[in-house]
């Protein structure tokens, strides 16, 4: 009777194929929100959008993937400048 292997190999590769999913998962997030930060620059104005994101997880609890929301805020950002210079 052959013995069974341990889940200690496969569970580590499937662990660091984890942890690479996720840190490429949060690379994606930290290359948008720093893209949207300053503004998005659409044609020759600038927008300024909110973001909301929310990681959704699999039936095992894993990441899956992410909602994202971008909300318009040009308007509020603008009347804020004012109050500002008011």
């Amino acid at each position: 009777m052959r013995a069974r292997p341990g889940p200690g190999a496969a569970g580590a590769a499937r662990a660091g194929l984890e942890a690479k999913r996720v840190a490429a998962i949060e690379d994606l997030v930290d290359a948008v929100l720093a893209s949207v930060r300053d503004g998005v620059a659409v044609g020759a104005s600038v927008v300024w959008v909110a973001l909301s994101v929310s990681l959704e997880r699999d039936a095992a609890g894993k990441p899956d993937y992410f909602i994202g929301i971008f909300q318009d805020i040009s308007e509020r950002k603008q009347l804020e400048g004012e109050l500002r210079q008011a």
